[in-house]
C-alpha cells in the first residue's frame, strides 16, 4: 500500500514543473524491496532535465544512478527499470550497503492532455477526496489506468510488465485543542503524511497567527467531529487540558471508532477523566483504547518533544494495525 499523502505532494511538484516551464520531468517510483532497503515500494523521486531531483527513492543510496537513468529516459523516451543489490556491482559503487535489494522504474512524465496524464489526475483526486483506488503501469510502455473501484485492502504488486500499486485514503488527525503542544504537533504530523486539523472552540487560541498554514475549526469538538466522520483512518488527539473540551471529544472518537485516540494528562488526571467518561455511558472496552499518558515514552519535557513522542506513538500504531 502507497503512501497516499506523499505520492500526491510529490506529483503535484511534477506537474508544476511540467506546467510552468521547467522542462521534461521523469518520474522514478519504487516498484519492489526486499529486507532493509531504505523505501519502501510507492516512494517517488522526480528528475528534471537538468538533473534537478526532488523526493528519492533510497535515502541517497543510488539516487545518483536513478538520475543518469531518468536523464536518458526523457531523451530516448522509454522507460527503465533498474535493480539495485548489495551483490550489484552498480549498487555497491552507488552506497547501496544496507543489506537490501530495490527495484525502481524511470519513466517520463506524462503530458496532462494524454490518456497516461488523466490517469495521474484521476489518482490525485481521489487522494485528495479521501477515495481508495490503484495506478496500473505498464513497465514496457509507460502506460497508466486508475482503477477507482480497486479495493483498498489489496497489496501492490507486479504482474508480468504490469505495476498495480493500491492506494488507500489519507490518514487524518484531529488535535483537539489549540495549545503550545499543538503548534508543534500539527506541521508535525502534516510533514508524516497526515491530513491535520485543529479543533478549539476558543478562537483566541485557535488563530492563524499562531497556526499559520494549519486548517482550523472553531466549532465545538462533537460538532467538528460529527462533521468529519471519524473512521480508523483518523486520530483523534485531546490535548486541551480542559475536560469541557477534551471529553466530548474522546466520546465522539471512542463512538465512531476512529482508529488512534490519545489524551493528554498524568496516571491521576486519566483515573478522573475515565470516572468522567464511564459516567457519561462509555464502556471500560472503549475507554481501554484511550493512549493515556500520551505518546512514547521518550522522557519527553518540552512541547516540541512531547509532539514528537505523540507522533512517534500514532505512527507505530497505524505502522503495526495497518499494511
Amino acid at each position: 500500500m502507497s503512501d497516499s499523502a506523499e505520492t500526491a505532494a510529490i506529483l503535484k511538484q511534477a506537474a508544476e514543473w511540467r506546467d510552468n516551464g521547467a522542462g521534461k520531468v521523469a518520474v522514478a517510483t519504487v516498484i519492489k524491496s526486499w529486507n532493509s532497503a531504505p523505501r519502501p515500494p510507492g516512494s517517488r523521486m522526480l528528475i528534471r532535465e537538468d538533473g534537478h531531483a526532488a523526493g528519492s527513492v533510497s535515502g541517497g543510496c543510488v539516487e545518483n544512478e536513478v538520475i543518469f537513468a531518468a536523464r536518458e529516459s526523457l531523451q530516448d523516451g522509454s522507460p527503465k527499470r533498474l535493480s539495485f543489490g548489495v551483490a550489484d556491482e552498480t549498487a555497491w559503487r552507488a552506497g547501496l550497503t544496507c543489506g537490501g535489494s530495490l527495484e525502481v522504474l524511470v519513466l517520463p512524465l506524462p503530458s496532462a492532455d494524454s490518456k497516461s496524464g488523466g490517469a495521474i489526475a484521476e489518482l490525485c483526486a481521489a487522494i485528495f477526496a479521501r477515495k481508495s483506488g490503484a495506478l496500473q503501469t505498464n513497465m514496457r510502455t509507460g502506460e497508466m489506468q486508475f482503477d477507482s473501484a480497486a479495493d483498498d485492502s489489496e497489496s501492490d504488486e507486479i504482474r508480468g510488465d504490469i505495476f498495480r500499486e493500491h492506494f488507500a485514503p489519507q490518514k487524518r488527525a484531529a488535535i483537539v485543542g489549540a495549545v503550545h503542544i499543538a503548534q508543534e504537533l500539527a506541521p508535525l504530523l502534516s510533514a508524516c503524511g497526515f491530513a491535520a486539523r485543529v479543533i478549539d472552540p476558543r478562537r483566541a487560541w485557535a488563530s492563524a497567527e499562531r497556526f499559520p498554514n494549519v486548517q482550523l475549526d472553531s466549532r465545538w469538538p462533537e460538532e467538528a467531529l460529527a462533521e468529519m466522520s471519524p473512521d480508523f483512518r483518523t486520530a483523534v488527539i485531546a490535548i486541551s487540558h480542559d475536560p469541557k473540551i477534551d471529553d466530548p471529544a474522546l466520546r465522539s472518537a471512542l463512538r465512531a471508532n476512529a482508529g488512534y485516540v490519545g489524551a493528554l494528562g498524568s496516571r491521576r488526571t486519566h483515573e478522573k477523566r475515565l470516572q468522567r467518561l464511564t459516567e457519561s455511558g462509555l464502556h471500560s472496552e472503549m475507554l481501554a483504547r484511550i493512549h493515556s499518558p500520551i505518546g512514547a515514552d521518550i522522557g519527553a519535557k518540552t512541547a516540541a518533544e512531547i509532539a514528537i513522542s505523540i507522533a512517534a506513538e500514532m505512527i507505530s500504531f497505524y505502522r503495526r494495525n495497518t499494511q
